[in-house]
């Protein structure tokens, strides 16, 4: 009976998918092959969409909606005449008609559920490669390490991975490994999906329309939030004080975030000096922390942004994106920064902290180490990507079963027939920023953990086969979502590349200059740094560090570098 159920449930959503790709036919190769210098630069590198020439209508049968985060999607009009069948076209995209089964392919999702979904779990796939990219140049300079420098068993078995060990005789091996790899990911990766997507709509033989159905329809008032009566449901005009306030809660949370963090970075120093099993722990607990605040998070934005009262979904979406993302990058960010504040004695020279300085009176601040700042990023990157595959993905899974028991419990109207309606959202714009703040991860920590590429392949691995479980299984049918949302991924995939090279003070580029590895501004770390073919003066780095942080004596802040490895 169900293997019966799950083939009509097939056959409608094919149906329906073939009336889709018939209202969209086009001659899309003609299109591609047209495509000007300016609009490879713009599209398929940064991301900014490209705009039809002329506009289209609807397609026939079908009207323009909106998911509750704003997501368009085509809804198949209802007919008044025979409403058995829009029951049945209804529950072709419910559990009432068709469950689908756990071995349906990529493809049969895509026909079941619209070329959005197909699109989403083809990312993923694209993912892996480019983690698998990523860690074959870490691979360059970890085989160099082991045939030059061989297995140092004086260190923590894990440690030999990381640049902390590495000698300087592997700089160019490592260096330039780093640079070609941070060309390849920044300008290469968007173009490449550019080019799958195009391709496999080409395929199809259909136009890709994005997430943007509003620029391809006749009417723009299509796009406005609107009542029960058909009316708009909140002016035009922004309310400039309901965008102040929901902004500030953006940044309380996000202070409050940091303070916790803040903390568990001093009294990892405090404790052990930032070694042993006592670093690794607080380690795993700042890893824990940002994954709870980000599920947190991941609640309080939907709210804020309500609370905005946007006139149109378009500026609802933008907002929401926004504050989703931006806010887990700075979380992380600013998490590392407390690091180097840390490092650079700015907190042990506040009266709120002062006993650090007695603390490290008589061994010195051991974040001033730059070999031992290095295995501790290495260490902190690493776990941050672990977490995120066990206890982010644990709670996305307990979370929203815990919200249909709820409802169950509660609601008397969600039960069997319409127990659809109590499940949560599969928003396949905010799986989309979540892979790519765990992808902004691994950018982040190649320069220190070369090969953390390995764990970002882990993390695609366990990726793929948990979200298809939880799209089947335990979340609210999706609409069916027809465009590749090809402009929104390229934009965010360059933008998570170019914060993970610039930012202050252990982006990308930071670390491949040596920066801020130790207090005093010197490449004075026993490992790769010394065979660097420039040289950055102390007395610069000194005079950088001063003007962005105030501590006293900070060329005789004292210094314990480890025996050289």
């Amino acid at each position: 009976m169900s293997s019966s159920k799950e083939r009509r449930g097939a056959s409608d959503g094919d149906h329906e998918m073939d009336d889709l790709k018939n209202s969209g036919k086009s001659n899309g190769n003609q299109t591609n092959r047209n495509r000007s210098v300016r609009n490879f630069l713009l599209h398929d590198i940064v991301g900014v969409k490209e705009k039809p020439k002329k506009r289209k209508a609807i397609p026939a049968g079908y009207e323009l909606a909106y998911t509750k985060l704003g997501q368009a999607y085509l809804r198949k009009i209802a007919d008044a005449e025979d409403p058995e069948a829009d029951k049945e076209a209804e529950d072709e995209h419910t559990r009432k008609g068709a469950k689908v089964s756990m071995c349906s392919s990529q493809g049969e999702l895509g026909r079941i559920f619209g070329e959005g979904i197909f699109q989403y779990f083809d990312f993923v796939k694209f993912l892996f490669v480019t983690n698998t990219v990523i860690f074959a140049f870490g691979l360059v300079s970890l085989v160099a390490h082991f045939l030059i420098d061989g297995w140092n068993p004086t260190v923590a078995f894990y440690e030999n991975f990381f640049l902390s060990t590495y000698s300087p005789n592997l700089f160019h091996y490592w260096f330039w490994s780093c640079i070609v790899c941070a060309v390849v990911f920044t300008f290469v990766f968007g173009p490449w999906l550019s080019h799958r997507i195009r391709r496999r709509f080409d395929e199809v033989g259909y136009d890709d329309d994005e997430d943007h159905y509003l620029a391809i329809s006749s009417d723009d008032n299509m796009d406005v939030i609107k009542d029960e009566t058909g009316r708009p449901m909140y002016p035009r005009r922004l309310s400039a004080i309901r965008l102040f306030f929901s902004y500030l809660g953006f940044l309380l949370i996000l202070a409050i975030s940091n303070a916790i963090l803040l903390m568990l970075v001093i009294y990892q120093a405090f404790f052990n000096g930032g070694r042993g099993i006592l670093s690794l722990g607080f380690s795993l607990g700042i890893s824990v922390v940002i994954a709870v605040m980000n599920v947190i998070w991941k609640q309080i934005c939907v709210f804020l942004t309500r609370f905005e009262q946007h006139y149109t979904y378009s500026q609802f979406l933008n907002h929401h994106t926004i504050k989703f993302f931006v806010w887990r990058i700075l979380n992380v960010c600013f998490m590392f920064l407390g690091r180097w504040l840390v490092a650079v004695g700015a907190i042990e020279a506040t009266p709120a902290f002062s006993f650090l300085k007695d603390r490290w009176a008589d061994v010195g601040n051991p974040y001033a180490d730059p070999c031992r700042i290095i295995t501790i990023l290495a260490e902190q990157y690493t776990i941050l990507l672990v977490i995120e595959l066990t206890v982010g993905n644990l709670v996305e899974i307990l979370i929203p079963m815990a919200w249909l028991k709820f409802q169950q419990v509660c609601c008397n109207k969600v039960t069997g027939e319409n127990l659809d309606a109590g499940r949560m959202d599969f928003d396949v714009a905010e799986e989309y920023l979540e892979l790519l703040y765990r992808q902004f991860i691994v950018y982040m920590g190649m320069t220190v953990f070369p090969t953390i590429g390995f764990f970002g392949m882990l993390v695609n691995i366990v990726e793929y086969p948990l979200d298809k479980w939880r799209l089947l299984r335990i979340s609210k049918t999706p609409p069916p979502l027809r465009g590749s949302m090809h402009s929104f991924l390229v934009f965010f995939l360059f933008l998570s590349a170019l914060i993970s090279i610039v930012v202050f003070p252990y982006g990308f580029g930071w670390n491949l200059a040596g920066y801020a590895f130790t207090s005093t501004g010197g490449l004075n770390c026993t490992s790769v740094y010394r065979g660097a073919f420039f040289s950055i003066p102390p007395s610069a780095l000194v005079s950088f560090n001063n003007t962005l942080v105030s501590f006293p004596n900070a060329t005789d802040t004292p210094f314990a570098p480890e025996v050289a490895r």
